[in-house]
């Protein structure tokens, strides 16, 4: 028997952890008490333990990177449904750091990345064209804005810069203006095209700020293709479709309602 200087009550030896450093080879404190003591530390300093943690666990990964790799497939293969839902949970709670950490990733292996695809295009013609076409089909938004935008001079400046929008305000705000004149023209084929032409602007940079996203609404193929070349307003001054130019009216005030949200969070 021993007694626990915590509780102050006797004890088996089994309830001791083993120490060396003690005349008795026992610790002096019951593993029940110890296990108490440990409770509250993680509870009143939870960041200080995930540190402690995340580097005990990045030690370890290092030190036995093929058991851990093996380990965790063995996990993920026998644990799909809950591996699932705790990567959806951690994207959720860290859509930022995750989007910022894509970002420094995409940058840094640039060109490793252009070679992969150089390759796959030259080795694999097929499966090129049809991860493209899934690429594109998943970003349909963002593809498009993107085509708009390589038609002028860039600047250096990505297509999200130069339309004026976030990822996430750049699909929203292509969505709902489509919604808009889907509402006016269901059964037509519509156009995501400038109000007013790119190719009147007089230089580079005038051309580039005619791509920002004001100047974009969804119309009838066949009035785009009506239109030409004149001056947008001025076009739509003739317009007799009164459907049309309640479509248009619509969209542009849209437009304007959100420019001038963005410019109030800036």
């Amino acid at each position: 028997m021993k007694t626990c200087s915590k509780c102050k009550e006797d004890k088996e030896l089994s309830m001791f952890g083993k120490a060396k450093s003690n005349k008795d080879g026992y610790k002096g404190q019951c593993k029940s008490c110890i296990a108490a003591i440990a409770r509250k530390y993680r509870a009143e300093n939870p960041d200080k333990c995930k540190d402690q943690n995340r580097k005990s666990l990045r030690k370890y990964r290092e030190a036995n990177r093929e058991k851990y790799n093996s380990d965790m497939r063995k996990y993920r293969a026998e644990n799909v449904d809950k591996c699932k839902e705790t990567r959806r949970k951690y994207c959720l709670e860290n859509i930022e750091k995750i989007k910022e950490s894509r970002r420094k990733w995409y940058a840094a292996n640039r060109e490793s990345r252009l070679d992969r695809m150089r390759k796959l295009r030259a080795d694999d013609p097929d499966k090129y064209k049809k991860y493209k076409r899934d690429h594109y089909s998943a970003n349909r938004e963002i593809n498009v804005w993107r085509s708009h935008t390589s038609r002028a001079w860039k600047g250096s400046k990505s297509s999200l810069e130069i339309i004026g929008l976030s990822r996430e305000m750049a699909i929203t705000v292509y969505n709902k203006t489509k919604e808009i004149a889907l509402k006016y023209f269901p059964d037509s084929e519509l156009h995501h095209d400038h109000m007013i032409p790119v190719s009147s602007g007089k230089n580079d940079a005038e051309q580039r700020e005619l791509n920002h996203f004001t100047n974009f609404v969804f119309i009838p193929a066949s009035a785009n293709m009506s239109k030409h070349a004149k001056p947008f307003w001025e076009w739509f001054c003739t317009l007799t479709d009164e459907s049309l130019k309640k479509c248009i009216a619509e969209q542009d005030a849209y437009n304007k309602k959100i420019q001038r949200e963005l410019a109030l969070n800036d």
